[in-house]
């Protein structure tokens, strides 16, 4: 926020104001951001007297005092450019998922037995990707390719104000209020407890991040690790981690002893409503939890991919007779046997005759190839990438794929 730029908008805030008092009435009860439309937040203004509970300690005062200045009408530019010194300010010694960049590999062989690097160290480690930083301060990603060509990336997003300033991009005026704060926050797209962000991109390596919202998502929970499924009617449906933040005092949701998977349903792929629970595990000694869910139909049914966590070696593989919505826990197997750490992180995708998993295991990441049934795996050393985490493979229209990971 430049000082002179600020003076000059406080003056002509002073100078509404008194407009306002001699009789402009409409300045008093205009309320915008409430249009409705498909990318539109809908609903009015939450409570009187400030913002949506979306900053807090100073960063809510200085921001209270940014609409103040602006007699609660700021202009749209004038508040992305503060949110983006914030965040930038935020992130400076910024630790985990902040310090992870979502990178994108390139297979040229239709199976994705294949990647395409250029170097590769004498313990068959890939020291050199295709494209990095496609993301910043991004971690956990999970891809899909849309009917119309697009790649659209799903993802934890650890940016601290990128997700507020993609929602205020829905918005329609030039200028931003508090009212169309609460609308955003009603609508599910800043909540705190919301952590992921959409991007989309034609080329594969040139991503726009979207605003994305999870309407009804409960206040009491904390997610993470997200799957994402497009199904056979057209819709998205979106898993993930989900536990209760009374569950772990430290806001890391690993520290949970109960965890859950999840889920929430969208017509764009952007704009979800939260459906409720798909799995309970029941409570697991601490850091022993499922996580990492993965879901991808493989055969006739939807399955559930869970890493167990704590050291158990039951990595398992969940059945859903449902269409998705829910797991069946007996149906549980275990998945890759002895390998202790097998399914951190894994994705799968599919391949001429079968579906091809990248998962991480010691610092790797490995692939492993099924049939057309999805049941039974065959463990594969190659490809081998060192250090990378959430392998999410993409299958092109030219039968190529490409791998977005976080590193």
């Amino acid at each position: 926020m430049k000082d002179k730029g600020l003076a000059t908008y406080a003056v002509i805030a002073i100078l509404i104001a008194i407009i306002a008092v001699v009789g402009v009435g409409y300045l008093l009860i205009k309320q915008k951001g409430t249009t409705g439309g498909e990318n539109q937040p809908g609903g009015g203004p939450g409570p009187q007297g400030g913002l949506p509970p979306i900053f807090g300690g100073d960063v809510r005062e200085n921001v209270q005092t940014l609409f103040a200045s602006y007699n609660d009408e700021v202009p749209k530019t004038v508040l992305k450019s503060f949110l983006q010194d914030l965040g930038a300010a935020q992130l400076v010694g910024a630790m985990g998922p902040a310090r992870h960049v979502i990178d994108v590999a390139y297979s040229y062989v239709a199976d994705g037995s294949t990647v395409d690097y250029t170097n590769i160290d004498e313990n068959g480690f890939v020291t050199e990707r295709r494209k990095e930083n496609i993301i910043p301060n991004a971690s956990v990603p999970d891809a899909i390719l849309t009917p119309d060509g697009v790649i659209r990336l799903y993802f934890v997003d650890a940016h601290p104000t990128r997700k507020i300033i993609a929602a205020i991009d829905t918005l329609s005026s030039d200028e931003v209020t508090s009212a169309d704060m609460w609308a955003l926050y009603n609508a599910g797209y800043v909540q705190t407890n919301n952590l992921f962000s959409t991007a989309r991109s034609t080329d594969g390596e040139n991503f726009t991040v979207e605003a994305l919202a999870i309407k009804n998502l409960p206040e009491d929970v904390l997610v993470a690790d997200p799957s994402i499924v497009r199904l056979e009617n057209g819709s998205y449906r979106l898993y993930f981690l989900c536990v209760l933040a009374s569950d772990c005092p430290s806001g890391d949701p690993a520290s949970s002893t109960h965890h859950r998977i999840s889920s929430a349903i969208s017509s764009d792929g952007k704009n979800f409503v939260y459906e409720g629970i798909c799995y309970d595990e029941g409570v697991q000694p601490t850091g022993g939890g499922l996580s990492d869910p993965e879901v991808y139909k493989t055969g006739a049914y939807y399955r559930l991919f869970i890493h167990a966590g704590g050291g158990r070696t039951n990595n398992k593989v969940l059945t859903s007779y449902d269409g998705g919505r829910t797991f069946d826990g007996t149906s549980a197997v275990d998945l890759f046997g002895s390998h202790s750490t097998a399914g951190t992180g894994l994705r799968i995708c599919e391949i001429p005759g079968g579906y091809r998993m990248y998962f991480s295991e010691n610092s790797a990441t490995y692939s492993a190839t099924s049939d057309a049934n999805g049941e039974t795996w065959t463990i594969h050393n190659e490809p081998k990438i060192g250090g990378r985490g959430s392998m999410a493979p993409v299958r092109l229209q030219d039968g190529t794929c490409r791998l977005y990971f976080h590193a």
